[in-house]
């Protein structure tokens, strides 16, 4: 009984260790701070006190981006909250204690076995699970378990649909030119087949008659 307990305590003190990680997954889900601004992008930027400023930039393949009353300036590869510090200080010396908003928009594919395959317009914020919503959900032979989602670097992650929807994994957030692929399954009908083996069952009868 002792050994039990023991044991007992050392799992619940490893699943305690793995709450302040899940907690940061689902945070930094929620912030998109951990987003990294790549070629490809648009910008939107809000900038107070002086709202002409506002509008949406592209990131250009350069990594440049082309702002009024700052200029050029290189933003690929920054996190979020780099672009804001750097936004900040350049529109710091042109206006007084000026407040920055900055919300990348990028695109992302889904392909696969869901209702609307497609291009989808996606905000830091949004995880895989949010843009399959947006694709309309799985289809009924859908592969769930064995989601891939395949970066624009070439380096392929698995994910776990199911775990997701009931909450057992933690979210997984997206960066720019990402494909989430869903694979599909066997389209194999029981009712078809069953109907099969009685139709082939009828012609050896009738071939029998005759002959």
């Amino acid at each position: 009984m002792q050994r039990f307990r023991l044991s007992a305590l050392l799992l619940f003190v490893a699943l305690l260790s793995l709450v302040p990680a899940y907690a940061r997954a689902q945070q930094s889900a929620r912030t998109g701070d951990e987003y990294t601004v790549r070629p490809g992008d648009v910008l939107r930027i809000r900038v107070w006190p002086d709202a002409s400023m506002n509008g949406e930039y592209p990131v250009e393949t350069s990594g440049m981006v082309n702002l009024p009353l700052v200029g050029e300036l290189k933003v690929a590869d920054l996190s979020l909250p780099d672009l804001r510090r750097l936004l900040t200080e350049h529109y710091g010396r042109a206006m007084k204690s000026p407040v920055i908003s900055v919300i990348p928009v990028f695109s992302v594919g889904v392909v696969g076995a869901v209702s609307s395959p497609g291009e989808y317009q996606v905000l830091p914020t949004e995880t895989v699970m949010d843009v399959l919503n947006r694709a309309g959900g799985f289809v009924k032979y859908a592969k769930t378990r064995e989601i891939r989602i395949v970066r624009v670097n070439g380096r392929v992650e698995q994910f776990n649909g199911l775990e997701a929807l009931t909450g057992k994994a933690a979210p997984l957030t997206l960066q720019s030119g990402d494909r989430i692929v869903v694979p599909e399954g066997s389209h194999f009908n029981l009712a078809a087949f069953a109907y099969g083996l009685q139709l082939a069952g009828t012609i050896v009868l009738l071939i029998r008659q005759f002959r």
